[in-house]
């Protein structure tokens, strides 16, 4: 496997309720970690705020950011997986598959 081009996990969802509904993805769980990622509102959905002026952040922007906090481990354990299935499947259809999703989170060939 090719050593990662990416920023090292774990990676943290970090909820900034000053910045207009924002989830950060960062290094660590800190203010002062270093962001990998931001997770805004989409495009034509309005950015809420409670009663103490905080923003809020809808379910599906939230699971959006779990999701991405989650890649680095989630691609890890993709890759040992196919370690342990090429042996045992070869070249099947699910190991090629699995092969082709970490050649797109990895930008390499598959």
């Amino acid at each position: 496997m090719d050593a990662a081009k990416h920023t090292p996990g774990p990676w943290f969802m970090v909820d900034d309720h000053a910045h207009r509904a924002c989830l950060h993805i960062r290094t660590g769980a800190g203010e002062f970690d270093s962001d990998v990622a931001s997770v805004y509102e989409a495009p034509g959905e309005p950015g809420q705020q409670d009663e103490d002026g905080k923003w809020q952040n809808d379910p599906v922007r939230i699971a959006n950011a779990r999701l991405i906090a989650a890649a680095p481990e989630l691609l890890a354990n993709l890759q040992f997986a196919v370690k342990l299935m090429r042996p045992i499947f070869g070249g099947s259809a699910q190991v090629e598959h699995m092969e082709s999703v970490i050649a797109k989170a990895t930008g390499s060939a598959a």
